[in-house]
């Protein structure tokens, strides 16, 4: 194992404590308890960055040059998506004015996220994304009824990057507040070996429902089978008692 793959685990097992400590301090409303106020937005920017340097360190490439180069593009991610969450409120006005640094900062986002779900779904989702936000430019040049006003490159870029309706949206935090929660707790307990109990456990049970299945067959084929060790005469239960 050579040097930068030792220094991508240690980066791989604190990325994986961060986030769960930002996810759980969220769901926990810690900030709240102590006075600190913060918009869902920035704990989404911090949600998503962590996601998406965590996919870039869980597969480091072969060739020395381009594993440097992956963690430092995992590092650019990180700082981003860390000052994104920071000074969310002050980057709204961005979203109007799309000056160059918030445009840069927009495409770098971008192409991180698509990058990290290439890498962890392939190239379908990706290009379907691109293909998606393209037609932007084209719906303007369709018919008066179908055509839309045109936007230029950098308004998408930071659309796109930071307004609530893309990258931090519902979908996403309900991800981030909702699944990967489950996730966690789901590591958690197979990391603590209630994998293997409740497999043993699932493997008892079945058995069980199988003996009874065999059971319940045998009587079936032998109706004798079901009032074996009944002593006859039977009274129903609602029936009174008879004095001897």
């Amino acid at each position: 194992m050579s040097n930068i793959e030792k220094v991508v685990g240690w980066l791989r097992g604190a990325m994986q404590l961060h986030l769960a400590v930002v996810t759980f301090g969220w769901l926990a409303d810690l900030p709240a308890r102590n006075g600190y106020y913060f918009y869902p937005e920035q704990f989404l920017a911090l949600a998503a960055g962590y996601s998406v340097v965590l996919i870039l360190l869980s597969r480091t490439p072969a060739w020395p040059p381009l594993a440097l180069l992956n963690l430092l593009f995992a590092a650019v991610c990180y700082a981003l998506f860390t000052y994104v969450a920071i000074n969310y409120p002050m980057l709204q006005l961005d979203l109007a004015l799309a000056p160059p640094s918030a445009v840069a900062l927009g495409l770098v986002m971008i192409v991180g996220v698509l990058e990290a779900t290439r890498r962890q779904t392939g190239l379908f989702l990706p290009v379907l994304i691109v293909v998606m936000a393209g037609l932007v430019f084209l719906t303007p040049h369709l018919p008066d009824s179908y055509s839309t006003r045109p936007v230029s490159m950098s308004r998408l870029a930071v659309y796109l990057a930071l307004d609530t309706n893309a990258l931090f949206s519902k979908i996403l935090y309900i991800a981030a507040v909702v699944v990967a929660p489950f996730i966690l707790f789901g590591a958690l307990l197979n990391g603590l070996g209630e994998a293997h109990f409740s497999l043993i456990w699932r493997q008892d049970l079945s058995a069980a429902f199988a003996a009874a299945r065999q059971r319940f067959r045998l009587s079936v084929q032998r109706p004798s089978g079901w009032f074996r060790g009944v002593r006859w005469p039977m009274s129903p239960p609602w029936a009174p008692c008879r004095s001897r």
